[in-house]
């Protein structure tokens, strides 16, 4: 719910408007001008006592450093699971038209690629901006509730909302070392496939969804259901989602990955394709291209995976027997891990590709 305003912040926020209508569309200054927008609103709107436990506690969490290393390197170990899906997506598009191919491999080696480079610079420079507005840790995706402060910028509050602050920016620059990238390749790819000079709102929104499955920000069906119940009017319920599931988005889609990358996502992506060939689904050929080729490699993956579990060179379980799995222990083996030499790594934090 908004808040009734006073005179000069509808002022000023008439001006803002102003000021957006008069930049072009998809461009970084459009987006400034909407984030101050977002800013002028959430500092009318104060959190009330929940809000502010919550954000204390989750403020604890998010602070610690392996989740700011888990988050690097959940993005990190996606890229070359992207860039061969990408590979394979390529190959299968050439029997769609044009018009709705996707995939364009060293789009900015091309002719092409260098002529629009200015164009999807400047589109992936607001992407960025917006790309902040959806957050995954926050208790809302709306990006005025996101712009409030914890407490009042006075003593130790001030302290806090500064150091929530720098926590969040932190998240949000790791995450935007691979959003960036990703949203201009896909742009860029998408717009030298169908030789485009221009962005428009279809292939920029394109660009975006796929940028935003790459960070884990999508806001898939399993998190809009999650967050349905902890804003429905039920306390207990409201209270029960916001401690057992403290951040929905990251979890969300490490699972819709897991499953897209898998023989399952096959699956589903073959059903797609059926219904389209029936005239049942308005899903378009190039997003049921990359399904298939998601799930391909990623039932490429596991085949790899259980090749080298039978090796022996990957460890899911210990040995079974009480004191097989005290050796195990004692010899520093693993569940879930890598060997190397005669050492054993971790790899159940190396999510989804684990």
């Amino acid at each position: 719910k908004l808040p009734t305003l006073d005179t000069e912040t509808a002022n000023r926020l008439v001006e803002l408007v102003e000021q957006a209508k008069s930049a072009g569309d998809y461009t970084k200054e459009q987006a400034e001008i909407f984030q101050e927008v977002y800013e002028l609103l959430g500092s009318k709107i104060p959190m009330n006592g929940w809000e502010k436990f919550e954000s204390w506690r989750k403020f604890s969490m998010l602070a610690n450093p392996k989740t700011h290393l888990k988050n690097t390197l959940s993005n990190v170990a996606m890229m070359p699971l992207r860039k061969s899906d990408d590979a394979l997506s390529q190959a299968i598009e050439w029997f769609l038209p044009q018009s709705e191919r996707t995939r364009a491999l060293g789009w900015s080696f091309t002719d092409h690629g260098q002529s629009i480079k200015g164009v999807v610079d400047e589109a992936t420079e607001r992407a960025v901006l917006e790309m902040g507005n959806l957050g995954k840790y926050d208790l809302s995706d709306s990006a005025i509730l996101k712009a409030r402060k914890t407490f009042k910028d006075k003593g130790v509050g001030k302290l806090f909302n500064k150091a929530s602050s720098l926590n969040s920016r932190m998240l949000e620059k790791e995450d935007e070392i691979f959003f960036k990238p990703a949203f201009r390749d896909n742009l860029g790819q998408i717009m030298t496939a169908r030789g485009m000079d221009t962005v428009t709102p279809e292939v920029y929104d394109m660009a975006m969804n796929r940028a935003l499955e790459a960070t884990f920000r999508v806001n898939n069906k399993l998190n809009q259901y999650i967050q349905k119940i902890k804003k429905s009017d039920s306390k207990v319920a409201k209270a029960v989602a916001d401690v057992i599931i403290p951040f929905a988005k990251t979890p969300a889609n490490l699972l819709e990955r897991a499953f897209d990358y898998s023989p399952i996502g096959l699956g589903h992506a073959g059903a797609d394709l059926v219904s389209k060939l029936r005239g049942t689904s308005g899903k378009a050929s190039a997003d049921i291209v990359h399904e298939f080729a998601k799930g391909i490699t990623g039932s490429a993956l596991l085949a790899l995976g259980l090749y080298l579990g039978n090796a022996g060179i990957i460890n899911t379980e210990y040995r079974t027997g009480e004191k097989q799995r005290a050796a195990d222990e004692l010899t520093g083996e693993q569940q879930n891990s890598i060997r190397i030499g005669d050492s054993t790594v971790a790899i159940d934090w190396l999510q989804p590709v684990a």
